[in-house]
């Protein structure tokens, strides 16, 4: 318990009401965005094959150029660092990407 007779839930439901309702219902908003892409993602290369007729070497081009392209940061960072901007974020992405 703590010291001032307030309990962490207690402190967590002041906080929430402290809140304004648009940001809640902003936040209520991103995650149903979230969920929803989330959903979309595995359906995509079905819906290509099947209803559109891709061949699956396309399939495999795109998830290879958006898995490059947005995998972990690191070559966004290195056309920004190209540009002379931020080296230190690219020095930082190369040092999260060396193994322990």
């Amino acid at each position: 318990m703590e010291p001032d007779g307030i309990g962490r839930l207690g402190r967590i439901a002041r906080a929430r009401a402290r809140l304004p309702a648009n940001v809640r219902a902003l936040g209520w908003v991103s995650f149903a965005n979230d969920f929803a892409s989330e959903l979309a993602y595995p359906v995509t290369p079905l819906f290509l094959t099947v209803t559109l007729g891709a061949p699956v070497a396309v399939i495999g081009l795109i998830e290879g150029i958006a898995e490059g392209v947005f995998g972990n940061g690191c070559a966004a960072l290195a056309v920004h660092a190209a540009a002379g901007k931020r080296r230190d974020l690219l020095d930082l992405a190369d040092r999260r990407a060396e193994p322990a």
